[in-house]
């Protein structure tokens, strides 16, 4: 009986540290470790393959800066150097798009 009043507490401190935190749901404690890198080992073969296609359709005919940033996105979902790259390209992205060329 202790026990489980001594277990109550602690779960619910954790719950309320990651909504302090803000941890997104893929650094959440409540999941077990094995799990957490079987699922970054997934997204890393899932993401990495669809970059790899994106950059491989640079030269070879079809549309590599969709498929790009969607293998990014996949790789964002557990990486943090793959958000901030994609928030780079976003940015870039936005600066090109936003101002007309300028005649030589």
């Amino acid at each position: 009986m202790l026990s489980l009043k001594l277990k109550v507490p602690h779960a619910l401190l954790l719950r309320v540290d990651e909504v302090i935190q803000g941890r997104p749901d893929s650094m959440k404690h409540d999941q077990h470790p094995k799990l957490r890198v079987a699922k970054r080992i997934v997204v890393a073969v899932i993401g990495g393959t669809v970059t790899l296609i994106g950059i491989a359709l640079i030269v070879l005919p079809g549309p590599a800066f969709v498929i790009i940033p969607i293998g990014l996105s996949i790789l964002a979902t557990q990486f943090l150097w793959a958000r901030r790259f994609l928030r780079k390209a976003r940015q870039m992205a936005t600066r090109l798009t936003s101002h007309p060329p300028r005649d030589a």
